[in-house]
């Protein structure tokens, strides 16, 4: 028992004169002087700067606290870092060998200038030059001391970061608070972990994660909250137009690689996104988050950019990415998908802001898309991007001019060009198909080919709501109606109508077919026939929408079509009056839709025939039964009605002749658009009806041919 106390004894004497010996030499070796004559000229070579320092206190156990330290930059003229107060920890074991190793420095509170020069070198680029050429890290001695730093703290810091590279002539500068960073274990030939955090205005930053200098190689955790990307608009405010007024970033991101080889992960938010239009009458983009759930790699000696997996969402829009870039750096070259899956139309105008969807909110949309899309092309040719992909539209609705047509199907893309076959549209509750072709899509002009099929069509539905009066101008007399046109349409179209069955208030139509073209802004309507009333009619007509007022040309064209339907639906008035099988062949041209126009540019001529038919009820019909006192005459039949009408200088001359079984009409004159009237009606009566009148006082000068037909005077 006694040896065991002996031996303990001896030991605990030998640790505490160990410790007596280290103590006298850390105060033997660690002394003020001893640091500015050893340390300071050792920090100045590694560092290639000066270095200035206030007091030296020497802590035996907390370590060497040097005061007011300033390392100037390389030139001398500013500082490079500066700290009110460092700390040196150094070994225990090395005292004794009469050593002073400092493996680990504390800066509290430093101010450290960075400086980017326009040719994008820094002012601490030569130190990273000198490490890569020395290699691992060298142990600075001189005499008893030693520099072998493993261990970095800093507290509380601050970082001014001054760039020359967006503009040489003026700095930009970042002033970056509450820096905090601790490296452990550093070494340029084995992995350390890393931590820092920093402020920039309102916006904080924090990274983790361990750094390998021997491979160039980095994994770390990057988090930002509330980046304020108009305090970095000298960086980007050449290359895009408009101006951001504002924009916050929060990222949380998992980085990994060299920079040759990198791997990226994670989540990029952007809140609030202010962009004034870049044209006075252009609209802003206000109130716009965007965000990116990403896989990437980056592969800079192959110069590609590879996005493995890119979720983003667009206001409240889902698009899912995926592709690659290539030929960074030189001319790059995407090839990449985009796809949208179930967009509910209704709530775009919700989901984003009214300058990304122009005038889309007006045509009040609904229904749902599925969008796919193949990219693949130069990125300064984005026009070119589209490859191929499709669209898929399930009952998709929109107004315009009073109609709110339905369509359903798919759409394939290609290139400049879409198609869809056998797509369906809901007309006014009727069901038709339709081809559709378009090309060069982002050109000009665009080519639009269409075809329309369909059993039963209400034409009725798609006149559309034209209750809207046209625009107009005031004048000195008042309003005046605004002329239709120009217009000048960046599309030629061609196209077909064909319906088995047609009605237009109330009137069947069958086999209706229609044929048009429009190129240069002209209208040309090839074709329009069908049967009607137990006839048929056809139309041409040439449009020229580049004319103000439009200019307008038509041939209209009918065939034994019974008058009483046809002219129920054209003039209800005139419904149960006229009777017959009507044939009709009219030329009409002018320019412009006002009254005025019409009375200035309409012409044209008509041949009018009506046979087997008769007029009873109407004005002229009725008037002359009354004036003759004639109850026969007001339903008058005829075998043959035949008129020729010109137009001409706001004018219509009548030309016409009625040979009816009791009366024979022959109206001449002219009709002026103003409403005057020129016209004479000579009437010759049967027989039966001119001896009924003979003998009355009124009718003293009538006149009976040679078969006893009676002549009224036309004056």
């Amino acid at each position: 028992m006694k040896k065991a106390i002996r031996y303990a004894g001896l030991v605990l004497g030998g640790l505490v004169a160990l410790l007596l010996v280290m103590l006298a030499a850390a105060r033997f070796l660690i002394t003020s002087e001893q640091v500015r004559s050893a340390v300071l000229p050792l920090a100045e070579k590694a560092l290639d700067r000066e270095i200035s320092l206030g007091d030296i206190d020497i802590r035996l156990f907390s370590g060497i606290v040097l005061h007011d330290l300033t390392i100037r930059d390389q030139q001398g003229d500013v500082p490079f870092l500066q700290a009110g107060r460092a700390m040196l920890r150094y070994r225990f074991w090395p005292l004794l060998r009469f050593r002073v190793v400092v493996d680990e420095i504390l800066l509290e509170q430093p101010s450290l200038r960075v400086v980017r020069f326009a040719d994008g070198r820094f002012n601490f680029s030569d130190l990273l030059d000198r490490q890569k050429s020395e290699g691992d890290r060298k142990q600075r001695s001189n005499g008893s001391f030693s520099l072998l730093i493993s261990k970095i703290r800093l507290s509380d810091g601050q970082v001014q970061f001054v760039d020359y590279r967006p503009d040489p002539d003026s700095a930009f500068t970042l002033n970056l608070t509450d820096f905090n960073l601790r490296a452990d274990g550093i070494s340029l030939t084995r992995r350390f972990p890393f931590e820092a955090e920093l402020a920039l205005n309102q916006a904080r930053l924090a990274m983790e994660g361990e750094a390998d200098p021997s491979a160039g190689r980095v994994r770390a955790r990057l988090r930002m909250q509330d980046l304020s990307l108009p305090d970095f608009e000298p960086y980007y405010v050449k290359q895009r137009p408009g101006r951001i007024k504002a924009l916050k970033i929060d990222s949380d991101l998992a980085v990994e690689g060299t920079l040759e080889q990198l791997q990226s992960a994670g989540r990029i938010a952007l809140k609030g996104l202010h962009l004034s239009a870049s044209k006075p009458e252009g609209k802003d983009i206000a109130g716009l988050d965007i965000s990116l759930d990403y896989d990437m790699r980056l592969d800079r000696a192959a110069a590609v950019a590879e996005l493995a997996r890119g979720d983003l969402m667009l206001g409240g829009l889902p698009v899912t990415l995926q592709g690659r870039i290539e030929q960074l750096g030189k001319k790059p070259f995407i090839r990449g998908r985009v796809a949208a899956t179930r967009l509910d139309l209704a709530g775009l105008s919700k989901k984003l802001p009214a300058a990304l969807l122009g005038k889309l909110p007006a045509l009040n949309p609904s229904g749902i898309a599925h969008l796919r899309l193949q990219l693949e092309g130069a990125l300064d040719k984005p026009k070119a991007l589209l490859k191929s992909g499709e669209i898929r539209l399930e009952g998709v609705s929109a107004s315009a001019g009073g109609l709110r047509p339905q369509l359903s199907g798919l759409l394939t893309l290609s290139g400049d060009g879409l198609q869809g076959e056998k797509m369906e549209l809901q007309l006014g509750g009727d069901r038709a198909l339709l081809d559709l072709k378009g090309e060069n899509l982002f050109g000009k002009p665009i080519h639009i080919n269409s075809a329309i099929r369909a059993d039963r069509l209400r034409l009725d539905a798609l006149s559309g709501n034209r209750s809207k009066t046209a625009p107009v101008t005031k004048s000195a007399g008042g309003t005046v109606k605004k002329p239709l046109g120009p217009f000048n349409l960046p599309v030629e179209a061609v196209g077909t109508l064909h319906a088995v069955q047609a009605q237009w208030r109330g009137l069947l139509i069958e086999e209706l077919i229609a044929r048009y073209r429009l190129k240069d802004n002209i209208f040309t309507l090839e074709q329009l026939a069908g049967k009607t009333a137990e006839g048929s009619f056809s139309d041409t007509a040439r449009i020229d929408l580049s004319q103000p007022g439009l200019a307008y040309r038509t041939h209209i064209k009918t065939s034994a079509i019974q008058a009483d339907p046809l002219l129920s639906v054209l003039a209800p008035r005139m419904a149960g009056t006229v009777f017959g099988a009507m044939s009709l062949d009219a030329t009409l041209q002018g320019r412009g839709t006002r009254l005025a126009d019409l009375k200035q540019h309409l012409a044209g001529q008509t041949d009018l025939k009506i046979v087997n038919g008769k007029i009873t009820g109407a004005g002229l019909v009725s008037g002359l039964a009354g004036f003759l006192d004639l109850e026969q005459l007001r339903v008058l039949r005829f075998s043959q009605v035949a008129g020729h009408l010109v137009i001409k200088n706001g004018r219509i001359q009548v030309d016409g002749d009625l040979a009816g079984e009791q009366a024979r009409l022959a109206p001449a004159g002219s009709v002026g658009m103003d409403g005057s009237l020129d016209v004479s009606l000579p009437v010759r009566l049967a027989p039966e009806l001119a001896a009924h009148l003979a003998g009355k006082d009124k009718f003293s000068r009538f006149l009976t041919d040679s078969r006893g037909w009676g002549s009224c005077p036309s004056d």
